[in-house]
């Protein structure tokens, strides 16, 4: 993993608590608007999906109790930076689950930035070259270094995209099945993989 530079953990400190993140995305849709520089109608209709969508994955997520249990037992101090935008997709299903998780432990800190204000630190954790979102990473609480990186999307729904891309199907087909494999999963696949990076 690179090591995290400063202006990240600048970025960590300056940036936004879940709630607050939420409470800017209601504002933005009813003024009709999103995050970033496409305002286009479809963005912000994304951005009024993915809040559905962060209420729905808050509600029907399961931490089984080994999984709380591990969460509240892991030592040290932790940084979570989610770099994400209003409108993408995969961030509602997921970032809400990253949020659960971190209010398990009151050594886990985690905050939220825009994917499209910070494109220098965004390019320190590209996805196959691509600035692919929401990223997850996780720096140590004390030194600011990181220590894992996770996103943009659970590896077998990754796997299920490529697939569907190399078959090339629709985008818009690609994202209901994207959005109905997250409905049946309901944050299982997040959090086994999140946990493994302990």
């Amino acid at each position: 993993m690179p090591q995290i530079k400063e202006s990240a953990t600048q970025t960590f400190e300056e940036s936004m608590t879940f709630d607050n993140y939420v409470d800017m995305l209601k504002k933005l849709v009813a003024e009709n608007k999103t995050t970033g520089e496409n305002q286009s109608e479809k963005y912000v209709n994304y951005t009024r999906q993915n809040l559905q969508r962060k209420r729905r994955a808050a509600k029907t997520m399961k931490i089984t109790p080994e999984q709380t249990a591990f969460i509240q037992n892991l030592e040290g101090s932790w940084k979570w930076l989610v770099i994400t935008e209003g409108w993408c997709g995969d961030a509602g299903p997921t970032v809400p689950v990253m949020q659960k998780l971190a209010d398990l432990n009151d050594n886990i800190e985690l905050r939220i930035t825009l994917r499209d204000e910070h494109p220098d630190l965004m390019d320190q954790f590209l996805t196959n070259g691509g600035r692919s979102i929401p990223v997850l990473v996780i720096m140590d609480g004390d030194t600011g270094v990181v220590k894992a990186k996770w996103g943009p999307r659970p590896q077998p729904l990754q796997k299920l995209r490529k697939e569907m891309v190399d078959a090339g199907t629709d985008i818009e087909e690609i994202n209901i099945a994207i959005q109905k494999w997250y409905a049946l999963d309901k944050g299982r696949t997040v959090i086994e993989e999140v946990l493994a990076l302990f």
